[in-house]
């Protein structure tokens, strides 16, 4: 039951952020001549998709809890498999924390030192919070991700990525401009 209430909370957690942003998108929502769904219409569809994906996310977590025996469903206890060792859950709560802070964190230093320096260092960060250990798919999926981002924003939508304003920082990646142009 325990698994399942966090799993529940986590998904309440994920659904307010995502009901949040799409009243945020009210502040910007103004028709566009040539995109019929205005300036608001992609970041509410990517909301969306956070709040669909959280919902699948607890109903998945809760049926295979229940699938492997985790919640007993006549008398809805917890297994005995769900030990609670202070250590183990403080960790798993510092990891949760992790997975919220780490994005802020990522939000807050984007426009200071810039997306060429801080987007490197973040993905492969989350993903060592996350449990990946192996450096091929630490760096692999980095170099992919990052290089995907930087085609697909400035090659294709050509939207000009953040460069930052920090001394320094704007330097190096003004750099990475002029290399990828």
């Amino acid at each position: 039951m325990r698994k399942s209430r966090s799993v529940i909370f986590e998904g309440l957690i994920w659904i307010t952020i995502a009901c949040a942003a799409f009243v945020l998108t009210y502040q910007f929502n103004e028709p566009l001549p040539q995109y019929r769904y205005g300036a608001s219409g992609w970041p509410r569809t990517l909301v969306l998709a956070i709040a669909v994906f959280a919902v699948i996310q607890v109903v998945w977590s809760v049926f295979l809890s229940r699938r492997k025996g985790v919640i007993a469903e006549s008398e809805g206890q917890v297994s005995e498999s769900l030990s609670t060792d202070s250590t183990a859950s403080a960790t798993t709560y510092l990891k949760r924390i992790g997975a919220f802070v780490i994005p802020l964190l990522y939000l807050f230093l984007m426009p200071r030192a810039g997306f060429y320096i801080v987007t490197p260092l973040f993905i492969p960060g989350y993903m060592a919070l996350l449990g990946e250990r192996r450096w091929v798919h630490l760096v692999g999926t980095t170099l992919l991700i990052y290089v995907l981002s930087l085609v697909v924003f400035t090659k294709l939508l050509y939207v000009p990525l953040p460069v930052g304003n920090w001394p320094g920082f704007y330097d190096i990646n003004s750099f990475f401009v002029a290399l990828i142009k």
